[in-house]
Protein backbone atom coordinates (compact mmCIF):
# COMPACT_ATOMS: atom_id res chain seq x y z
CA UNK A 1 0.00 0.00 0.00
CA UNK A 2 2.77 2.24 0.54
CA UNK A 3 5.52 1.18 -1.79
CA UNK A 4 8.05 4.33 -0.54
CA UNK A 5 8.33 2.39 2.62
CA UNK A 6 11.78 0.40 2.58
CA UNK A 7 11.86 -3.53 3.19
CA UNK A 8 13.52 -3.03 6.55
CA UNK A 9 10.95 -0.91 7.78
CA UNK A 10 7.97 -2.82 6.90
CA UNK A 11 9.69 -6.04 8.39
CA UNK A 12 10.15 -4.01 11.61
CA UNK A 13 6.47 -2.57 11.94
CA UNK A 14 5.13 -6.45 11.37
CA UNK A 15 6.92 -8.11 13.49
CA UNK A 16 6.39 -5.09 16.16
CA UNK A 17 2.65 -5.76 15.51
CA UNK A 18 2.96 -9.08 16.66
CA UNK A 19 5.26 -9.16 19.16
CA UNK A 20 3.44 -6.13 21.14
CA UNK A 21 0.02 -8.09 20.45
CA UNK A 22 0.03 -10.42 23.95
CA UNK A 23 1.12 -7.45 26.13
CA UNK A 24 -1.94 -5.79 24.59
CA UNK A 25 -4.83 -8.57 24.92
CA UNK A 26 -2.77 -8.57 28.41
CA UNK A 27 -3.61 -5.37 29.23
CA UNK A 28 -7.58 -5.37 27.56
CA UNK A 29 -7.43 -8.96 30.00
CA UNK A 30 -6.46 -7.43 33.13
CA UNK A 31 -8.93 -3.99 32.35
CA UNK A 32 -11.86 -6.69 32.26
CA UNK A 33 -11.18 -9.29 34.97
CA UNK A 34 -8.55 -8.07 37.23
CA UNK A 35 -9.55 -9.96 39.97
CA UNK A 36 -8.70 -13.00 38.05
CA UNK A 37 -5.04 -11.65 36.33
CA UNK A 38 -2.83 -11.85 38.56
CA UNK A 39 -0.34 -8.70 38.52
CA UNK A 40 2.74 -9.82 38.63
CA UNK A 41 1.83 -12.09 35.58
CA UNK A 42 0.88 -9.02 33.90
CA UNK A 43 4.31 -7.30 34.58
CA UNK A 44 5.93 -10.52 33.77
CA UNK A 45 4.35 -10.33 30.00
CA UNK A 46 4.64 -6.90 29.76
CA UNK A 47 8.79 -7.07 30.50
CA UNK A 48 9.21 -10.12 28.03
CA UNK A 49 6.63 -8.46 25.51
CA UNK A 50 8.92 -4.91 25.68
CA UNK A 51 11.78 -7.41 25.49
CA UNK A 52 10.84 -9.16 22.34
CA UNK A 53 9.95 -5.59 21.10
CA UNK A 54 13.45 -4.11 21.66
CA UNK A 55 14.99 -6.38 19.65
CA UNK A 56 12.99 -5.79 17.00
CA UNK A 57 13.41 -1.90 17.14
CA UNK A 58 17.96 -2.07 17.59
CA UNK A 59 18.49 -5.46 15.46
CA UNK A 60 18.87 -5.93 11.93
CA UNK A 61 16.00 -7.68 10.27
CA UNK A 62 19.04 -10.91 10.12
CA UNK A 63 18.76 -11.27 13.75
CA UNK A 64 15.49 -10.29 15.24
CA UNK A 65 13.89 -12.70 12.26
CA UNK A 66 15.53 -15.75 14.27
CA UNK A 67 13.55 -14.79 17.68
CA UNK A 68 10.25 -16.18 15.84
CA UNK A 69 10.33 -19.06 17.51
CA UNK A 70 11.17 -18.17 21.11
CA UNK A 71 8.13 -15.24 21.14
CA UNK A 72 5.68 -18.11 19.16
CA UNK A 73 6.87 -20.31 22.50
CA UNK A 74 5.95 -17.11 24.39
CA UNK A 75 2.70 -16.48 23.05
CA UNK A 76 1.91 -20.13 23.46
CA UNK A 77 2.68 -19.75 27.22
CA UNK A 78 0.64 -16.25 27.19
CA UNK A 79 -2.44 -17.77 25.62
CA UNK A 80 -2.79 -20.86 27.77
CA UNK A 81 -2.28 -18.45 30.68
CA UNK A 82 -5.15 -16.07 28.97
CA UNK A 83 -7.58 -19.55 28.69
CA UNK A 84 -6.72 -19.93 32.77
CA UNK A 85 -7.91 -16.18 33.65
CA UNK A 86 -10.65 -16.73 31.42
CA UNK A 87 -11.61 -20.30 32.66
CA UNK A 88 -11.53 -18.45 36.11
CA UNK A 89 -13.85 -15.66 35.49
CA UNK A 90 -16.21 -18.47 34.03
CA UNK A 91 -16.47 -20.25 37.15
CA UNK A 92 -16.45 -17.20 39.38
CA UNK A 93 -19.18 -15.50 36.72
CA UNK A 94 -18.18 -12.93 35.35
CA UNK A 95 -19.84 -10.61 32.44
CA UNK A 96 -18.56 -11.88 28.83
CA UNK A 97 -16.19 -14.72 30.47
CA UNK A 98 -17.54 -17.38 27.87
CA UNK A 99 -17.70 -15.66 24.98
CA UNK A 100 -14.13 -14.48 25.58
CA UNK A 101 -12.90 -18.04 26.51
CA UNK A 102 -14.43 -19.64 23.29
CA UNK A 103 -13.14 -16.07 21.39
CA UNK A 104 -9.55 -16.55 22.74
CA UNK A 105 -9.46 -20.69 22.23
CA UNK A 106 -10.52 -20.57 18.57
CA UNK A 107 -8.08 -17.11 17.94
CA UNK A 108 -4.92 -19.14 19.52
CA UNK A 109 -5.75 -22.67 17.79
CA UNK A 110 -5.77 -20.79 14.61
CA UNK A 111 -2.52 -19.77 15.15
CA UNK A 112 -0.93 -22.22 16.16
CA UNK A 113 -2.88 -24.89 13.21
CA UNK A 114 -0.87 -22.28 11.09
CA UNK A 115 2.10 -22.95 13.06
CA UNK A 116 1.95 -26.34 12.12
CA UNK A 117 0.63 -26.19 8.59
CA UNK A 118 3.44 -23.38 7.69
CA UNK A 119 6.13 -25.74 8.87
CA UNK A 120 4.52 -28.66 6.97
CA UNK A 121 3.26 -27.03 3.87
CA UNK A 122 4.89 -23.45 3.69
CA UNK A 123 1.34 -22.14 3.89
CA UNK A 124 -0.63 -20.57 6.51
CA UNK A 125 -4.79 -19.70 5.93
CA UNK A 126 -6.41 -20.34 9.38
CA UNK A 127 -5.32 -17.08 11.29
CA UNK A 128 -8.36 -14.83 9.57
CA UNK A 129 -10.80 -16.74 10.51
CA UNK A 130 -9.59 -17.08 14.54
CA UNK A 131 -9.38 -13.45 14.32
CA UNK A 132 -12.70 -13.24 12.93
CA UNK A 133 -14.25 -14.98 15.51
CA UNK A 134 -12.08 -13.24 18.54
CA UNK A 135 -13.09 -10.21 17.31
CA UNK A 136 -16.42 -11.25 17.23
CA UNK A 137 -16.53 -12.47 21.04
CA UNK A 138 -15.05 -8.64 22.11
CA UNK A 139 -17.53 -7.52 20.02
CA UNK A 140 -20.46 -9.18 22.38
CA UNK A 141 -18.08 -8.68 25.46
CA UNK A 142 -18.64 -5.12 25.16
CA UNK A 143 -22.30 -5.21 23.96
CA UNK A 144 -22.68 -7.66 27.32
CA UNK A 145 -21.11 -4.53 29.37
CA UNK A 146 -22.95 -2.14 27.74
CA UNK A 147 -26.14 -3.89 28.76
CA UNK A 148 -24.99 -4.20 32.00
CA UNK A 149 -23.59 -0.67 32.43
CA UNK A 150 -27.36 0.71 30.65
CA UNK A 151 -29.13 -1.27 33.66
CA UNK A 152 -26.46 -0.53 36.13
CA UNK A 153 -26.91 3.23 35.58
CA UNK A 154 -31.05 2.75 35.42
CA UNK A 155 -30.79 1.33 39.10
CA UNK A 156 -27.99 3.79 40.42
CA UNK A 157 -30.69 6.29 38.61
CA UNK A 158 -34.14 4.84 40.44
CA UNK A 159 -32.24 4.57 43.71
CA UNK A 160 -30.94 8.14 43.13
CA UNK A 161 -34.16 9.25 43.19
CA UNK A 162 -35.23 7.06 45.99
CA UNK A 163 -32.72 8.65 47.94
CA UNK A 164 -32.97 12.50 47.27
CA UNK A 165 -36.59 11.73 48.52
CA UNK A 166 -35.32 9.65 52.01
CA UNK A 167 -33.43 12.86 52.27
CA UNK A 168 -35.95 15.33 51.21
CA UNK A 169 -37.85 14.00 54.27
CA UNK A 170 -34.98 14.97 56.90
CA UNK A 171 -33.92 18.45 54.39
CA UNK A 172 -36.81 20.01 52.72
CA UNK A 173 -36.26 20.52 48.91
CA UNK A 174 -37.36 23.84 49.50
CA UNK A 175 -34.52 24.53 52.20
CA UNK A 176 -31.98 23.50 49.49
CA UNK A 177 -33.61 25.62 46.46
CA UNK A 178 -33.42 28.84 48.34
CA UNK A 179 -29.42 27.61 49.57
CA UNK A 180 -28.96 27.73 45.19
CA UNK A 181 -28.40 24.01 44.98
CA UNK A 182 -29.50 21.81 42.74
CA UNK A 183 -29.73 18.62 45.76
CA UNK A 184 -28.69 17.80 49.05
CA UNK A 185 -24.97 16.77 47.48
CA UNK A 186 -23.79 19.99 46.56
CA UNK A 187 -24.83 21.36 49.95
CA UNK A 188 -22.00 22.36 51.72
CA UNK A 189 -20.91 23.65 55.56
CA UNK A 190 -21.45 27.72 55.84
CA UNK A 191 -24.00 27.76 52.76
CA UNK A 192 -26.11 30.60 53.70
CA UNK A 193 -28.84 33.31 52.18
CA UNK A 194 -30.56 35.97 53.58
CA UNK A 195 -34.10 36.40 52.29
CA UNK A 196 -37.83 37.75 54.35
CA UNK A 197 -40.40 35.02 55.17
CA UNK A 198 -42.90 33.82 57.43
CA UNK A 199 -42.35 31.84 60.34
CA UNK A 200 -44.75 30.32 61.70
CA UNK A 201 -44.42 28.29 64.89
CA UNK A 202 -47.16 25.59 66.40
CA UNK A 203 -47.27 23.69 69.81
CA UNK A 204 -49.40 21.35 71.55
CA UNK A 205 -50.74 22.71 74.65
CA UNK A 206 -50.00 20.70 77.86
CA UNK A 207 -48.33 18.21 75.80
CA UNK A 208 -46.31 17.04 78.81
CA UNK A 209 -48.83 15.96 81.01
CA UNK A 210 -50.79 14.66 77.86
CA UNK A 211 -47.65 12.29 77.35
CA UNK A 212 -47.21 11.32 80.59
CA UNK A 213 -50.74 9.39 80.52
CA UNK A 214 -49.55 7.47 77.29
CA UNK A 215 -46.50 4.93 76.87
CA UNK A 216 -44.01 5.83 74.12
CA UNK A 217 -45.25 3.72 71.87
CA UNK A 218 -48.76 5.69 72.09
CA UNK A 219 -46.53 8.63 72.37
CA UNK A 220 -45.15 8.36 68.68
CA UNK A 221 -48.01 6.89 67.31
CA UNK A 222 -50.28 10.50 68.42
CA UNK A 223 -48.13 12.66 67.62
CA UNK A 224 -47.55 11.05 63.56
CA UNK A 225 -51.39 11.03 63.69
CA UNK A 226 -51.93 14.68 64.27
CA UNK A 227 -48.35 15.72 62.41
CA UNK A 228 -50.03 14.01 59.44
CA UNK A 229 -53.20 16.48 59.56
CA UNK A 230 -51.63 19.73 59.43
CA UNK A 231 -48.34 18.91 58.12
CA UNK A 232 -49.90 18.49 54.16
CA UNK A 233 -51.94 21.71 55.20
CA UNK A 234 -48.63 24.06 55.45
CA UNK A 235 -47.32 22.33 52.31
CA UNK A 236 -50.79 23.29 50.39
CA UNK A 237 -50.20 26.53 51.46
CA UNK A 238 -46.83 27.15 49.94
CA UNK A 239 -44.92 26.42 52.66
CA UNK A 240 -42.76 24.26 53.98
CA UNK A 241 -41.24 22.49 57.57
CA UNK A 242 -38.13 23.45 58.50
CA UNK A 243 -37.98 21.21 61.75
CA UNK A 244 -40.38 19.55 63.95
CA UNK A 245 -39.20 19.91 67.60
CA UNK A 246 -41.16 17.44 69.55
CA UNK A 247 -44.88 17.90 69.51
CA UNK A 248 -43.88 21.24 68.00
CA UNK A 249 -43.31 22.78 64.20
CA UNK A 250 -41.28 25.84 62.95
CA UNK A 251 -42.37 25.86 58.93
CA UNK A 252 -41.25 28.51 56.48
CA UNK A 253 -43.41 30.76 54.25
CA UNK A 254 -41.90 32.47 51.31
CA UNK A 255 -44.02 33.43 48.83
CA UNK A 256 -46.85 35.60 51.19
CA UNK A 257 -47.53 36.32 55.03
CA UNK A 258 -51.07 34.89 54.23
CA UNK A 259 -50.17 31.45 53.10
CA UNK A 260 -49.21 31.41 56.85
CA UNK A 261 -52.07 32.62 58.40
CA UNK A 262 -54.44 30.84 56.49
CA UNK A 263 -52.51 27.69 57.13
CA UNK A 264 -52.90 28.64 60.66
CA UNK A 265 -56.77 28.84 60.20
CA UNK A 266 -56.52 25.54 58.60
CA UNK A 267 -54.52 23.70 60.56
CA UNK A 268 -57.14 24.84 63.60
CA UNK A 269 -60.13 23.16 61.61
CA UNK A 270 -58.01 20.01 60.98
CA UNK A 271 -57.56 19.93 64.87
CA UNK A 272 -61.16 20.58 65.59
CA UNK A 273 -62.25 17.63 63.45
CA UNK A 274 -59.33 15.21 65.04
CA UNK A 275 -60.63 15.81 68.21
CA UNK A 276 -63.84 14.47 67.39
CA UNK A 277 -62.37 11.21 66.44
CA UNK A 278 -60.28 11.44 69.60
CA UNK A 279 -63.55 11.92 71.65
CA UNK A 280 -65.17 9.11 69.64
CA UNK A 281 -62.43 7.19 70.67
CA UNK A 282 -62.44 8.01 74.49
CA UNK A 283 -59.36 10.15 74.08
CA UNK A 284 -58.58 13.93 75.63
CA UNK A 285 -59.22 16.63 72.68
CA UNK A 286 -55.93 18.45 72.22
CA UNK A 287 -55.47 22.06 71.87
CA UNK A 288 -52.80 24.04 69.31
CA UNK A 289 -51.40 27.70 69.82
CA UNK A 290 -50.02 29.23 66.65
CA UNK A 291 -47.50 32.35 66.50
CA UNK A 292 -46.40 33.77 63.15
CA UNK A 293 -44.42 36.63 62.25
CA UNK A 294 -42.51 38.10 58.96
CA UNK A 295 -39.23 39.86 58.70
CA UNK A 296 -35.68 38.81 57.09
CA UNK A 297 -34.08 36.05 58.25
CA UNK A 298 -30.61 33.88 57.57
CA UNK A 299 -31.20 30.33 56.11
CA UNK A 300 -27.85 28.16 56.13
CA UNK A 301 -25.93 25.23 57.57
CA UNK A 302 -23.80 25.34 60.94
CA UNK A 303 -22.38 21.88 62.42
CA UNK A 304 -19.13 20.68 61.59
CA UNK A 305 -17.23 18.65 58.96
CA UNK A 306 -18.76 15.06 59.89
CA UNK A 307 -22.54 16.83 61.01
CA UNK A 308 -23.97 19.48 59.85
CA UNK A 309 -27.76 20.79 59.98
CA UNK A 310 -30.15 23.24 58.24
CA UNK A 311 -31.29 26.03 60.38
CA UNK A 312 -32.90 29.43 60.41
CA UNK A 313 -31.24 32.56 62.31
CA UNK A 314 -33.31 35.40 62.88
CA UNK A 315 -35.37 37.91 65.12
CA UNK A 316 -38.43 36.82 63.07
CA UNK A 317 -38.08 32.99 64.34
CA UNK A 318 -37.72 34.55 67.75
CA UNK A 319 -40.36 36.78 67.73
CA UNK A 320 -42.56 33.74 65.86
CA UNK A 321 -41.65 31.69 68.77
CA UNK A 322 -43.02 34.41 71.65
CA UNK A 323 -45.44 34.74 69.99
CA UNK A 324 -46.47 31.25 69.78
CA UNK A 325 -46.00 30.98 73.45
CA UNK A 326 -48.19 34.21 74.17
CA UNK A 327 -51.58 31.95 72.85
CA UNK A 328 -51.33 30.10 76.26
CA UNK A 329 -51.73 33.65 78.22
CA UNK A 330 -54.11 35.44 75.72
CA UNK A 331 -56.29 31.90 74.98
CA UNK A 332 -55.86 32.96 71.46
CA UNK A 333 -55.37 30.10 69.45
CA UNK A 334 -53.45 31.88 66.53
CA UNK A 335 -51.50 34.93 67.53
CA UNK A 336 -50.11 37.25 64.58
CA UNK A 337 -47.71 40.11 64.18
CA UNK A 338 -49.31 43.54 63.53
CA UNK A 339 -45.99 43.08 60.50
CA UNK A 340 -47.72 40.27 59.12
CA UNK A 341 -51.28 41.48 58.94
CA UNK A 342 -50.17 44.96 57.31
CA UNK A 343 -49.19 42.37 54.77
CA UNK A 344 -52.30 40.70 54.25
CA UNK A 345 -53.93 41.89 51.26
CA UNK A 346 -57.16 40.68 51.70
CA UNK A 347 -58.06 41.39 55.82
CA UNK A 348 -61.36 41.69 55.34
CA UNK A 349 -61.49 37.73 54.64
CA UNK A 350 -60.66 36.94 58.27
CA UNK A 351 -61.91 37.61 61.67
CA UNK A 352 -59.58 39.43 64.16
CA UNK A 353 -59.81 41.99 67.01
CA UNK A 354 -56.48 43.58 68.34
CA UNK A 355 -54.71 42.83 71.59
CA UNK A 356 -52.44 45.91 72.33
CA UNK A 357 -48.80 45.75 72.17
CA UNK A 358 -46.28 43.15 73.98
CA UNK A 359 -42.36 43.41 74.35
CA UNK A 360 -41.41 39.82 74.79
CA UNK A 361 -38.08 38.47 75.74
CA UNK A 362 -34.82 39.14 73.92
CA UNK A 363 -36.88 41.81 72.34
CA UNK A 364 -36.25 45.77 73.18
CA UNK A 365 -38.56 47.04 70.68
CA UNK A 366 -42.63 46.02 71.20
CA UNK A 367 -45.12 44.28 68.59
CA UNK A 368 -48.53 44.92 67.99
CA UNK A 369 -50.38 41.41 68.09
CA UNK A 370 -53.70 40.57 66.93
CA UNK A 371 -55.67 37.43 67.09
CA UNK A 372 -57.62 35.33 64.78
CA UNK A 373 -60.66 34.52 66.07
CA UNK A 374 -62.74 32.06 62.64
CA UNK A 375 -60.32 29.78 64.23
CA UNK A 376 -61.99 28.97 66.84
CA UNK A 377 -65.58 27.01 67.00
CA UNK A 378 -68.53 28.55 65.70
CA UNK A 379 -70.37 29.55 69.19
CA UNK A 380 -66.93 31.09 70.52
CA UNK A 381 -65.72 32.93 67.28
CA UNK A 382 -69.30 34.14 67.20
CA UNK A 383 -69.40 35.63 70.77
CA UNK A 384 -66.02 37.26 70.38
CA UNK A 385 -67.18 38.60 66.73
CA UNK A 386 -69.78 40.56 68.37
CA UNK A 387 -67.63 41.55 70.81
CA UNK A 388 -64.86 43.07 69.18
CA UNK A 389 -66.31 46.44 68.85
CA UNK A 390 -66.88 46.50 72.96
CA UNK A 391 -63.26 44.66 73.22
CA UNK A 392 -61.37 47.26 71.39
CA UNK A 393 -62.76 49.59 73.23
CA UNK A 394 -61.76 48.88 76.26
CA UNK A 395 -58.37 48.39 74.98
CA UNK A 396 -58.66 52.30 73.77
CA UNK A 397 -59.56 53.00 77.06
CA UNK A 398 -56.55 50.75 78.53
CA UNK A 399 -54.18 52.81 76.56
CA UNK A 400 -55.49 55.82 77.50
CA UNK A 401 -55.01 54.93 81.35
CA UNK A 402 -58.80 55.13 81.70
CA UNK A 403 -58.80 51.79 83.63
CA UNK A 404 -61.90 51.97 85.44
CA UNK A 405 -63.86 52.07 81.98
CA UNK A 406 -61.43 49.80 80.16
CA UNK A 407 -62.06 47.03 83.02
CA UNK A 408 -66.45 47.91 83.26
CA UNK A 409 -65.63 46.92 79.28
CA UNK A 410 -63.91 44.10 79.53
CA UNK A 411 -65.92 42.83 82.38
CA UNK A 412 -68.78 43.03 80.50
CA UNK A 413 -67.11 41.13 77.53
CA UNK A 414 -65.99 38.45 79.98
CA UNK A 415 -69.51 37.76 81.23
CA UNK A 416 -70.66 37.29 77.78
CA UNK A 417 -68.12 34.73 76.92
CA UNK A 418 -66.27 33.58 80.41
CA UNK A 419 -63.86 31.65 78.91
CA UNK A 420 -62.35 34.60 76.93
CA UNK A 421 -58.68 34.97 78.74
CA UNK A 422 -57.65 37.86 76.59
CA UNK A 423 -60.78 39.64 78.16
CA UNK A 424 -60.22 38.34 81.91
CA UNK A 425 -56.26 39.54 81.63
CA UNK A 426 -56.96 42.77 80.82
CA UNK A 427 -59.86 43.51 83.58
CA UNK A 428 -57.32 42.15 86.24
CA UNK A 429 -54.80 44.29 84.88
CA UNK A 430 -57.29 47.11 84.83
CA UNK A 431 -57.43 46.75 88.28
CA UNK A 432 -54.06 46.08 89.13
CA UNK A 433 -53.27 49.67 88.06
CA UNK A 434 -56.46 51.51 89.36
CA UNK A 435 -55.12 49.88 92.79
CA UNK A 436 -51.44 50.55 92.36
CA UNK A 437 -51.02 52.85 89.58
CA UNK A 438 -48.63 53.24 86.95
CA UNK A 439 -45.08 54.79 86.15
CA UNK A 440 -45.56 58.34 83.61
CA UNK A 441 -43.57 56.16 81.04
CA UNK A 442 -46.26 53.50 81.00
CA UNK A 443 -47.15 53.29 77.49
CA UNK A 444 -49.38 50.35 77.69
CA UNK A 445 -47.12 47.78 76.46
CA UNK A 446 -46.87 44.38 78.65
CA UNK A 447 -43.52 42.98 79.39
CA UNK A 448 -43.47 39.14 78.81
CA UNK A 449 -40.80 36.83 80.19
CA UNK A 450 -42.41 34.15 77.51
CA UNK A 451 -40.07 31.31 76.82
Amino acid sequence: MIPSINWDLQIKIEYITFYISPQVFASFLYYLYSAEFMKKMWLILNVVGTTFVGIVLFTPPIFFTQTLPFFQLFALFSGLYFIYVLILAIIRKRVGAIAACVGMAMFFISMIGDIIINELYGSSFLTPFGVFIFIFSQSFILSLIFSKTFKTTQSLSVHLKSTNLAYSRFVPTDFITFLHRDDITQVLLGDQTKTEMSVMFCDIRSFTELSESMTPEETFKFLNAYLKRVGPIIRNNNGFIDKFMGDGIMALFPLNPEDAVLAAVQMQSAVMEYNVLRTKSNYKPIQIGIGIHVGNLMLGTIGEANRMDATVISDAVNLASRLEGLTKIYGAPILISDATFQRIKNQDNYQYRMLGRVQVKGKKESVGILEIIQDQSHDVAEIKSKSKPMFERGIFYYLQKDFEAAANVFKAVAKANPEDKAAILFQSRCEYYLKHGTTEAWDGVEVFEVK
